[in-house]
Protein backbone atom coordinates (compact mmCIF):
# COMPACT_ATOMS: atom_id res chain seq x y z
CA UNK A 1 0.00 0.00 0.00
CA UNK A 2 2.95 2.37 0.29
CA UNK A 3 5.06 1.24 -2.68
CA UNK A 4 2.77 -1.30 -4.38
CA UNK A 5 -1.03 -1.11 -4.67
CA UNK A 6 -3.23 -2.33 -1.82
CA UNK A 7 -4.90 -5.72 -1.97
CA UNK A 8 -8.49 -5.07 -3.03
CA UNK A 9 -10.47 -6.05 0.08
CA UNK A 10 -13.81 -6.31 -1.71
CA UNK A 11 -12.48 -9.26 -3.70
CA UNK A 12 -10.60 -11.03 -0.92
CA UNK A 13 -11.56 -14.48 0.32
CA UNK A 14 -9.79 -16.82 2.69
CA UNK A 15 -10.15 -20.17 4.36
CA UNK A 16 -11.53 -20.15 7.89
CA UNK A 17 -8.41 -21.94 9.21
CA UNK A 18 -6.33 -18.74 8.83
CA UNK A 19 -8.35 -17.11 11.65
CA UNK A 20 -6.21 -18.92 14.21
CA UNK A 21 -3.28 -16.74 13.11
CA UNK A 22 -5.02 -13.50 14.14
CA UNK A 23 -4.02 -12.02 17.50
CA UNK A 24 -7.35 -10.55 18.62
CA UNK A 25 -5.68 -8.36 21.26
CA UNK A 26 -3.54 -6.75 18.55
CA UNK A 27 -6.53 -6.40 16.22
CA UNK A 28 -8.52 -4.57 18.95
CA UNK A 29 -5.83 -1.88 19.17
CA UNK A 30 -6.61 -0.59 15.67
CA UNK A 31 -9.37 1.92 15.18
CA UNK A 32 -8.99 2.12 11.39
CA UNK A 33 -6.16 -0.09 10.09
CA UNK A 34 -7.36 -3.42 11.48
CA UNK A 35 -7.91 -4.57 7.91
CA UNK A 36 -4.27 -3.90 7.09
CA UNK A 37 -3.27 -5.96 10.14
CA UNK A 38 -5.41 -8.85 8.84
CA UNK A 39 -3.88 -8.76 5.33
CA UNK A 40 -0.36 -8.52 6.76
CA UNK A 41 -1.01 -11.49 9.03
CA UNK A 42 -2.58 -13.56 6.27
CA UNK A 43 0.17 -12.93 3.72
CA UNK A 44 2.83 -13.90 6.26
CA UNK A 45 1.19 -17.34 6.59
CA UNK A 46 -0.11 -18.18 3.11
CA UNK A 47 0.54 -17.05 -0.47
CA UNK A 48 -1.75 -14.54 -2.13
CA UNK A 49 -3.63 -16.00 -5.10
CA UNK A 50 -5.00 -13.82 -7.88
CA UNK A 51 -8.27 -14.42 -9.70
CA UNK A 52 -8.18 -12.95 -13.17
CA UNK A 53 -11.73 -11.56 -13.01
CA UNK A 54 -13.70 -8.68 -11.51
CA UNK A 55 -15.16 -9.96 -8.23
CA UNK A 56 -16.11 -6.79 -6.41
CA UNK A 57 -15.52 -3.09 -6.22
CA UNK A 58 -14.91 -0.30 -3.75
CA UNK A 59 -17.39 2.52 -3.43
CA UNK A 60 -16.96 5.75 -1.51
CA UNK A 61 -19.84 6.85 0.73
CA UNK A 62 -20.36 10.18 2.48
CA UNK A 63 -19.00 10.10 6.02
CA UNK A 64 -16.86 7.04 5.33
CA UNK A 65 -13.94 6.73 7.78
CA UNK A 66 -11.48 5.70 5.07
CA UNK A 67 -12.00 8.98 3.21
CA UNK A 68 -12.23 11.26 6.26
CA UNK A 69 -9.39 9.78 8.31
CA UNK A 70 -6.77 8.96 5.70
CA UNK A 71 -3.86 10.41 7.67
CA UNK A 72 -4.90 8.58 10.84
CA UNK A 73 -5.26 5.33 8.90
CA UNK A 74 -1.77 5.80 7.42
CA UNK A 75 -0.34 6.48 10.90
CA UNK A 76 -1.90 3.26 12.27
CA UNK A 77 -0.75 1.31 9.24
CA UNK A 78 2.81 2.59 9.61
CA UNK A 79 3.01 0.89 13.03
CA UNK A 80 2.89 -2.45 11.20
CA UNK A 81 5.39 -1.61 8.48
CA UNK A 82 9.07 -2.36 8.48
CA UNK A 83 11.44 0.15 6.94
CA UNK A 84 11.71 -0.87 3.27
CA UNK A 85 15.11 -2.03 2.05
CA UNK A 86 16.65 -1.30 -1.32
CA UNK A 87 15.60 -4.83 -2.34
CA UNK A 88 11.98 -4.04 -1.37
CA UNK A 89 11.99 -0.97 -3.62
CA UNK A 90 13.58 -2.89 -6.51
CA UNK A 91 10.99 -5.64 -6.07
CA UNK A 92 8.14 -3.11 -6.02
CA UNK A 93 9.33 -1.22 -9.07
CA UNK A 94 9.83 -4.50 -10.95
CA UNK A 95 6.18 -5.33 -10.23
CA UNK A 96 5.11 -1.86 -11.36
CA UNK A 97 7.03 -2.31 -14.61
CA UNK A 98 5.51 -5.76 -15.19
CA UNK A 99 2.02 -4.26 -14.88
CA UNK A 100 2.77 -2.35 -18.12
CA UNK A 101 3.61 -5.54 -20.07
CA UNK A 102 1.10 -7.07 -22.50
CA UNK A 103 -1.24 -9.62 -20.87
CA UNK A 104 0.29 -12.55 -22.73
CA UNK A 105 3.67 -11.85 -21.10
CA UNK A 106 2.17 -11.11 -17.67
CA UNK A 107 0.40 -14.49 -17.73
CA UNK A 108 3.72 -16.25 -18.24
CA UNK A 109 5.36 -14.37 -15.36
CA UNK A 110 2.56 -14.71 -12.77
CA UNK A 111 2.20 -17.44 -10.22
CA UNK A 112 -0.75 -18.26 -7.97
CA UNK A 113 -3.31 -17.07 -10.50
CA UNK A 114 -6.73 -18.50 -11.27
CA UNK A 115 -7.96 -17.88 -14.80
CA UNK A 116 -11.17 -18.91 -16.49
CA UNK A 117 -10.71 -21.73 -19.02
CA UNK A 118 -13.47 -21.12 -21.57
CA UNK A 119 -12.97 -24.54 -23.20
CA UNK A 120 -13.54 -26.39 -19.90
CA UNK A 121 -16.03 -23.87 -18.46
CA UNK A 122 -14.17 -23.51 -15.15
CA UNK A 123 -11.45 -21.58 -13.35
CA UNK A 124 -8.03 -23.22 -13.18
CA UNK A 125 -4.81 -22.45 -11.33
CA UNK A 126 -2.19 -21.37 -13.88
CA UNK A 127 1.05 -22.06 -12.00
Amino acid sequence: GTVLPFVQQESTFWDNSIHQEIDLNTLRKFELAGDFYLWKTFISKTPLYIVSAWLGGFKYHAGQLSSECGEKYAAEMSKLLLTPTVFDYLHAYTHKAIRQFPNIIKRKLRTHTFEYDHDKGMYRLTD
